[in-house]
Formats: C-alpha cells, sequence, structure tokens
C-alpha cells in the first residue's frame, strides 16, 4: 500500500513539473508552483543531502547563472525585462527543482530504470486523459474550456482540431515529451511490458496535439537499433515506423474526429511524403514558413554580438518560430555562446556517466532539432524533461556516495 501511495505521489509530482498544468481557478498560474513549496519542505528536512547534491553540479549552475546575469544585463540595457525575470525562473524550475528531485532519488535509493518507469507511468496518465478526451467529447469541452485556464484570444479556444489534454504547451511540448517517452518505452519494453497496451495511446497523444513529435519517434526508434548494432533491424525500423503510421490513420479513421482534425494529421504525412519523394519544399506548407519567412538575421554588428533584447517569437512585425533564430535574435552571438556551452555540458557529463549511452544521444539530437521548430531552450516542458533525466540520471554516478545511517554525505568531481 505504501508503495502505490509513493507512485501516484511521484506520478503527480513529475506530472506537474513536466506539463505545469494551468486550471482555470488559478488564475492564470502553473501548477508547477506547487513544487516550490514541495521542495523546500524537502530541502529543510534534507539539508545536508540537498547541499551536497547542488554542489556536485557547481559548473552546471555556473553557467546557468552567467545566463541569468546575462539576460538580466540585457534587460537593463535596453529590452525585455519580463525576459530577465523568465531566465530566473528557468534556473529555479530547470536546475534547482530538478536538483532537489534527483536528491530524494538518492535519499530513496531508487535507480535510473525505477526513474525510466515513473516517466512511462506519467505518460501513460497523460495518454489516457488525452484519449479521453478526444472520444468524449463532452469531457474534451469540459477540460478545454472550463477545467484549463483559457484566455479569449488563446489558440486553443479557436482551433479544435488539435489540443487534447491537460498541459501548458498541449500543441508543443506536451506532445514531444510523449514521443521522447514513447521511444524510452520502446527501449525498456522487456522491463516495462505493460507499457504496450498504452503505445497506441501515447501515438494517438503526440499525432493529436505536437505532430512534429512523429519525427522525434521515427528518430528515436532508429537511433534505437543502431545503438544495439542491430543493422538490418535499423532497416526495417523504417518499416515499422510505416506501420506505427498506418495503425495510427486507421485509429483515426475509427474515430467520430472532426474532420478539422484529420485533415490536421493528414497535412503531416503529406509534407512528409514531399520530403521522402525529394520534392521542392516549399510544396510543404510548414517547412515553406519554416525556412523561407521565419529566417530573420541580425540587422547591424551589435545585434549579431548582443542582440535586440526581445524574443521574435512574439514580435508584431518580423516574427519568428525558429528557436535557433529566436535565440539569436534575443541575445546575439553572445547568448548562443552560453547556451552552447550549457548543452555541451549537460551531453559530456551524461555521456560519460548515464547506464545507457542511447538515452543523451537520443535526447540530444530530439532536442537540437525541436529547436528548430520553436524555442526548445526555455523553460518549457520539452527542456524540463531533459533536466529531470539529466539530474537524476547522473545522480546514479558511484561518484556519489550517501550513508543513511549517520546521513553524511561524499561528493567526487565529476
Amino acid at each position: 500500500m505504501k508503495r502505490i501511495i509513493t507512485v501516484i505521489f511521484l506520478t503527480v509530482i513529475v506530472y506537474l513539473y513536466l506539463h505545469n498544468p494551468i486550471l482555470a481557478f488559478t488564475g492564470g498560474t502553473g501548477l508547477i508552483k506547487l513544487l516550490y513549496i514541495v521542495a523546500l519542505f524537502f530541502f529543510l528536512k534534507n539539508m545536508g543531502l540537498t547541499r551536497a547534491t547542488f554542489r556536485r553540479y557547481g559548473k552546471e549552475s555556473t553557467l546557468f547563472i552567467i545566463l541569468v546575469f546575462y539576460a538580466i544585463i540585457r534587460g537593463v540595457l535596453g529590452g525585455e525585462f519580463t525576459l530577465s525575470y523568465a531566465h530566473i525562473i528557468l534556473f529555479i524550475e530547470c536546475f534547482i527543482l530538478p536538483c532537489v528531485f534527483s536528491a530524494y532519488w538518492i535519499k530513496n535509493k531508487l535507480t535510473a530504470k525505477d526513474f525510466i518507469q515513473l516517466l512511462l507511468i506519467v505518460s501513460s496518465v497523460a495518454a489516457v486523459i488525452s484519449t479521453l478526451c478526444v472520444v468524449i467529447p463532452s469531457f474534451g469541452s469540459y477540460v478545454r474550456f472550463q477545467l484549463l485556464y483559457m484566455q479569449k484570444d488563446s489558440f486553443l479556444a479557436e482551433a479544435l482540431f488539435r489540443g487534447f489534454g491537460i498541459s501548458e504547451e498541449l500543441t508543443s511540448g506536451y506532445g514531444y515529451v510523449q514521443a521522447f517517452c514513447f521511444v524510452l518505452g520502446l527501449r525498456y519494453i522487456k522491463e516495462n511490458k505493460w507499457f504496450i497496451f498504452f503505445m497506441p495511446l501515447v501515438i494517438l497523444s503526440v499525432a493529436l496535439n505536437a505532430r512534429t513529435g512523429i519525427i522525434i519517434m521515427a528518430i528515436g526508434i532508429l537511433l534505437h537499433f543502431l545503438t544495439l548494432k542491430k543493422m538490418k533491424m535499423a532497416l526495417s525500423s523504417v518499416v515499422v515506423i510505416f506501420v506505427l503510421i498506418g495503425g495510427a490513420i486507421l485509429f483515426f479513421s475509427s474515430l467520430d474526429l472532426s474532420e478539422d482534425t484529420i485533415g490536421y494529421v493528414q497535412d503531416f504525412f503529406d509534407e512528409a511524403s514531399l520530403f521522402a519523394e525529394n520534392k521542392d519544399v516549399s510544396d510543404a506548407r510548414t517547412a515553406n514558413v519554416l525556412f523561407n519567412e521565419m529566417i530573420i538575421f541580425p540587422r547591424d554588428f551589435m545585434e549579431w554580438i548582443f542582440g535586440r533584447g526581445y524574443s521574435l517569437f512574439s514580435a508584431k512585425v518580423g516574427n519568428s518560430d525558429i528557436g535557433y533564430i529566436i535565440q539569436l535574435n534575443y541575445g546575439g552571438l553572445i547568448y548562443v555562446f552560453i547556451w552552447a556551452m550549457i548543452l555541451l555540458r549537460l551531453f559530456v557529463r551524461m555521456r560519460r556517466t548515464c547506464f545507457d549511452k542511447f538515452i543523451p544521444l537520443f535526447l540530444f539530437v530530439g532536442v537540437l532539432l525541436l529547436n528548430v521548430k520553436g524555442n526548445t531552450f526555455s523553460n518549457g516542458s520539452t527542456f524540463r524533461f531533459l533536466m529531470l533525466i539529466y539530474f537524476v540520471l547522473t545522480s546514479q554516478s558511484k561518484n556519489f556516495f550517501i550513508n543513511n545511517k549517520n546521513n553524511t554525505v561524499k561528493v567526487l568531481s565529476d
């Protein structure tokens, strides 16, 4: 019974952290803020362990602090100061919170495989909610218009053909996290055979919310077999991908979905076929907008170095969805360089300490690719997912020792 309660508690914690649902009664505040209280409570009860865990990530904290200070300076010198505040929140939610969570994992002597299983449970819960929103329209309408906080001019208020579930980022990060979890579930299916029953629902939650997640699943499946050094399986994985897509289409057709929803999914496959047939990218609407209309470079030397100080994503004129373009124009090459150092540190350390080299490879390939479609390097579901996995899996390193009997902690540098 105690184990069941613990699993439920951790499932809620991780769901709130990854998806940060904003409910109507909160007035626009994400539920991730509740985790501030939980983290503070754990810290006060386990100061020695938590401090030791923070010390172990000294280089990472230094890089994030540099990022925050640069954002503050950029705001002071002329720019959107709200973005400076956003970087402070990023430090709290993408560094401090997952660091405290990893300390909890260490204290309770939980393993990396336990964490993977927890992610799959969270993904399954999310997939079930999304599926219910799709197959029961009344439930979907209740979630969208009454349970969730919805502004009058919100995209989801009008785009009824997508956005099924409970999350802050239903049309982006939510679907991407589900795609990552799908591949992890496939990778560790022997230890989590129960996840097979939820796989079709996870595919549905990806396809009907963020179609780009299908690409992440395809890349993940390919890398999965390649890292197992099964070349034949790697090639046959292409067939598996098309079988999954075909199965998804059949599943969609069996549901009472709107024509707009079916069209939204079908457009993705139409554009994907254009790439597969080596046709002009301009024939694909999404790619045409991304690579022709949204590539905007800094206007002068100073902007190349320091940026404009505001986000092109919200610009009324000359806006862009491409993450790399947004980051370059916001903070210039200095800002891009700081982020490059952070990602390099994360990848190198995770590559060295992770029990499965596939995980850092897949995560970073996926995240770097997704940054083309949106600003992934921000306080969103995708980057929080990356940081949570990073802290928990690197905390499994043999260079960290804890003696629960006398509460002593010894940390060696990684």
